[in-house]
C-alpha cells in the first residue's frame, strides 16, 4: 500500500490571503517642494560726499589773447562710399519700382538704365 504524506502546507489561497493582510502598502504622499528663499535685497548704494564749496578767487586779471575761445572744429563724418554689390542692389530694386509703376510694358534695359541715372546720378 502506498502510504501518504500528510503535510502541514497551506493551501496556495490561503498563503495569498496572507501575504495580503501581512504587508499593506504606505500610502504615498505628494508634499510640494518649499518654495526657494527670496534673494537678499541689494544693499543701497552709499551716498556721495557733498561737493566741497568753490573758493572765491577775487582780482585776477586774464589776458584778452586767453579769454577768447577758439571757434569749435567741426567734427568731419566720413561717410564710406557703397561697394560696387550694394549699388546693384539699389540700382536692381529702382528699376523693379520703375517697371512696376509702367507696367512692365517697356524694355527692361530701359528700367535699368532709368534707375543708374536715379541712383548713381548720371546724365
Amino acid at each position: 500500500m502506498a502510504t501518504v504524506k500528510k503535510t502541514t502546507a497551506k493551501p496556495v489561497v490561503a498563503k495569498i490571503e496572507e501575504k495580503k493582510a501581512v504587508a499593506p502598502k504606505a500610502a504615498v504622499k505628494c508634499v510640494p517642494a518649499p518654495a526657494p528663499a527670496p534673494a537678499p535685497a541689494p544693499a543701497p548704494a552709499p551716498k556721495a560726499a557733498a561737493p566741497a564749496p568753490k573758493a572765491v578767487v577775487k582780482d585776477v586779471v586774464v589776458p584778452k589773447d586767453v579769454a577768447k575761445k577758439a571757434p569749435a572744429k567741426k567734427d568731419v563724418v566720413s561717410v564710406a562710399a557703397p561697394t560696387r554689390e550694394e549699388l546693384f542692389v539699389q540700382i536692381e530694386k529702382e528699376a523693379y519700382y520703375i517697371a512696376e509703376k509702367d507696367g512692365f510694358v517697356a524694355d527692361p534695359l530701359t528700367y535699368w538704365t532709368a534707375a543708374e541715372v536715379k541712383v548713381l546720378g548720371k546724365k
